[in-house]
């Protein structure tokens, strides 16, 4: 079998695969054109940090939420003596609805960025907070 006829097969079997497979293909544009943003208009992208700059933008509220989500489901739908691989049912659900919860809103700070990599529009960093008088 080939790898499209692969994934023709998987999609066709389980749909719900769709949406992590956008969420990784959103996820991934939002980390190129972020690399892209810093490279050419903030100019404090560092190509030797590209692994940090890719956790961070992976490793988000958002992410930290989903794996949360998928742990504490597998473990709360485990039934003691029973086989672990019945509880990933409800919580491979559980992943693909909190995929699909935040392909939205990775998408338009995507498109943020891209309008600010085109534009050159980039909004200035907010100044670090003082200490306030005592």
């Amino acid at each position: 079998m080939t790898f499209p006829a692969f994934f023709v097969t998987l999609l066709a079997t389980h749909p719900e695969v769709a949406t992590l497979l956008i969420y990784v293909l959103v996820l991934a544009a939002h980390v190129g054109i972020g690399i892209a943003l810093h490279a050419v208009r903030l100019h404090d992208f560092d190509p030797h940090k590209i692994g940090q700059f890719i956790e961070a933008d992976v490793w988000t509220a958002r992410g930290g939420v989903m794996l949360a989500a998928f742990l504490m489901t597998v473990a709360t739908t485990t039934v003691p003596g029973s086989d672990i691989r019945a509880a990933f049912g409800p919580a491979f659900l559980t992943l693909v609805g909190s995929a699909g919860a935040t392909i939205i809103p990775i998408f338009t700070d995507t498109l943020k960025e891209l309008a600010q990599l085109i534009t050159g529009n980039v909004p200035a960093p907010l100044p670090a907070p003082t200490k306030a008088a005592a």
